[in-house]
Parts: C-alpha cells; structure tokens; sequence
C-alpha cells in the first residue's frame, strides 16, 4: 500500500543526495510537493498517481540543485542589498532627527531657531520611515532580518537615550536653563521606535503565512 509521508521522506533522501542540503530551500521546495499534491488530489487523483505527478512537475533533483545554485547567489546578492538599504534608512532616520535636535535643541531649548533646514529634516525622517516600511516587508532571509533587527535595537537604544529630560546646568556658556518639552523628547523617541514596530507587523504577518502553510500541510497528510 502507497504511504505518502515515507514517499515524501525517500524523495528528500534524493534532494539531499543531489546535493540540495540548505534547509530553507529544500523546505520550500517540500511546501511546493505538498501543494501540488494537494491540488492533484483535489482533482480526483489518487494519492499515489498525484505524488508521481507532483514529483515530476517540481522537477529531477540535478537540475534543481543547479537551478537552487543560481537561486543562492541571487538571494546572497539580494540579502547584502536589504542590509544596505537598511543602513542607509537608519542613517536618514537618524540625520534627519538629529538636525532638528541640533537646529531646535542645542545647549537649549530655543524653538524660535526654526529654519528652513527643518521642513528639510522632516522629508528625510518620511523617507527613512517608508523605506524601513519596504526593507521590513522585503526582509525574508535570515541575514537580513538578523541585521535588520540589530537596525532596529540600535534605534530603540538612541530612543531611550533622548526621552529623559536634559540635565539642567546654569553656569557657563554651555549651560542649559530649560529642557525639551515632553512631547518634543516622546516625538522623537516614537520615531525613532517605528522601525521595529514596522519589523515586529512584518514578522507577524510572515508567522501568520508560515502557520497556514503548515496547517495546509497537516490537510495533505491525512
């Protein structure tokens, strides 16, 4: 009698003999044989007939594994990009903030030096955000989102540093004789807290998928 799972587990053997031995791909690759199982048996196809079929659509296991090679470059190629452009994002986010702090904040607080340089910032802090936005959603692979994670704790560090308020010094040139308002000090650190918020919708989503995928899985095996 025809047993899936162990068919399932000969054809990984094969995978892994072919040379396909990353496990995120040769996951991904056994999501895709179970699907088109699925949709071979939803047709009215028997379970043994629907595995051969499904096994010859995903493709043999040499040129597969050459096809995965190409995959792996790309995917490094695209990983590097998405560490760039988070690092890029962070440092708009940061610049942007830290002109209006220089601008608005210096030494102490003087919100009457408002200039042209801050509408300027502001635009900079909306790029760096909807970037973010994007580099959370485009973030797949492992590299990425470890990096990308080390982006967003760095941010949460710099927003802890800038919500207390300044330590208040008389003397001197230097001195500071009133802090930021409260709401100035909260801005600033709620945006520079939006990445991982960002970072956290976009894991939950991804969570979400990979737990639907799983219960479609459970489906084909009964």
């Amino acid at each position: 009698m025809f047993n899936l799972e162990q068919s399932v587990s000969e054809w990984r053997q094969q995978m892994l003999a072919a040379g396909i031995k990353t496990p995120v791909l040769l996951e991904e690759l056994e999501i895709h044989l179970r699907e088109e199982i699925e949709r071979q048996m939803k047709s009215g196809t028997n379970t043994q007939m629907a595995f051969e079929i499904s096994v010859r659509r995903i493709g043999q296991p040499k040129i597969l594994k050459h096809e995965f090679q190409k995959i792996e470059r790309t995917s490094m190629k695209r990983s590097f990009m998405l560490i760039v452009g988070w690092l890029a994002a962070c440092f708009i986010l940061v610049a942007g903030l830290f002109r209006a702090e220089w601008v608005l904040n210096l030494f102490n607080w003087n919100p009457e030096s408002w200039d042209w340089s801050i509408p300027v910032s502001a635009a900079g802090v909306l790029v760096g955000i909807t970037a973010v936005w994007f580099l959370a959603k485009a973030s797949r692979d492992s590299a990425s989102r470890v990096a990308s994670l080390l982006v967003c704790f760095f941010l949460v560090w710099l927003a802890i540093q800038v919500l207390p308020a300044e330590p208040l010094d008389h003397s001197g040139f230097l001195g500071r004789s009133e802090s930021s308002p409260l709401w100035y000090r909260s801005g600033l650190a709620l945006l520079l807290c939006v990445p991982v918020i960002f970072w956290s919708w976009w894991e939950r989503r991804r969570a979400v998928q990979m737990r639907h995928s799983t219960r479609g899985n459970q489906y084909v095996q009964t």
